[in-house]
């Protein structure tokens, strides 16, 4: 867990020199080997690139993330999550700290950052989905960076200084950027991925009608992906600690759209 009790510190961490975002195409053909897309893999990412070529990339972002949209995985934002973190399990050396018989961590997504989902999936697919309504894009296209612009910083301090265009990244989109970008973490010097686009509770995991419903954690908290012997783990740290390895990661709407 990270410890730092400030809001800024001091970093040098950096990604792996064998990371670098991969191209739209690779990066649709990989999720499409796990998720259902809707369409064939070829006119998706025709019309993508298409409807990309009218926009330039955003500046402070690294480049372009291809993201299922987390209703195409599951009705539940939190079941998509597991899903994703199910297909990682299988795919590479993956630990969820917070899966226990004692605890239950229930994620949602944070309002702003599903708010610039929307705005995306408008600028790309010209579609804005409703709650319950089937009208929502399969894939969403997000210019983002992962971690780097805000290492050292703590996540509380990063939503209180993103630009008007700026939102920060959930644990389903983390999730499936390391799943198409297995090169993000390699080593244990490697920048942690703080997710501060994500809320999450810990509940006591108990059959008693007493304490069934009771939260474990009063102050709010941040998940992050993290490695170490060759292993990527997923846990939740304070969202005040800035600890100099860890940085969030955020996206960006087209256009300097605001949020």
């Amino acid at each position: 867990m990270k410890t730092i009790d400030d809001t800024k510190v001091e970093s040098c961490y950096n990604y792996p020199l064998v990371y670098k975002p991969k191209k739209l195409e690779e990066q649709t053909q990989i999720i499409n080997d796990f998720f259902d897309l809707g369409s064939p893999v070829g006119l998706i990412i025709d019309a993508t690139k298409k409807r990309l070529s009218r926009f330039l990339l955003p500046p402070n972002s690294e480049g372009i993330f291809v993201v299922p949209h987390w209703r195409a995985v599951s009705p539940s934002y939190n079941e998509a999550v597991q899903k994703v973190f199910s297909v990682l399990q299988n795919e590479r050396r993956f630990v969820n700290m917070q899966k226990n018989e004692e605890e239950k961590l229930i994620l949602g997504c944070d309002p702003r950052t599903a708010k610039a989902f929307e705005i995306l999936s408008q600028q790309i697919w010209h579609k804005k989905p409703k709650a319950g309504s089937d009208n929502f894009p399969h894939i969403l296209i997000v210019p983002a960076q992962l971690g780097i612009r805000y290492r050292g910083w703590a996540p509380k301090k990063v939503l209180e200084a993103l630009k008007k265009n700026e939102f920060c990244l959930d644990v389903f989109t983390v999730s499936i950027i390391l799943l198409t970008h297995p090169e993000r973490f390699t080593d244990i010097k490697d920048l942690w991925i703080d997710c501060a686009g994500s809320k999450c509770s810990l509940f006591q995991n108990t059959t008693s009608q007493t304490y069934r419903n009771r939260l474990l954690i009063q102050e709010e908290q941040t998940p992050y992906f993290w490695f170490k012997d060759g292993k990527v783990y997923f846990s939740i740290g304070s969202s005040s600690n800035a600890a100099p390895i860890a940085g969030s990661a955020t996206g960006f709407t087209f256009s300097h759209v605001s949020i």
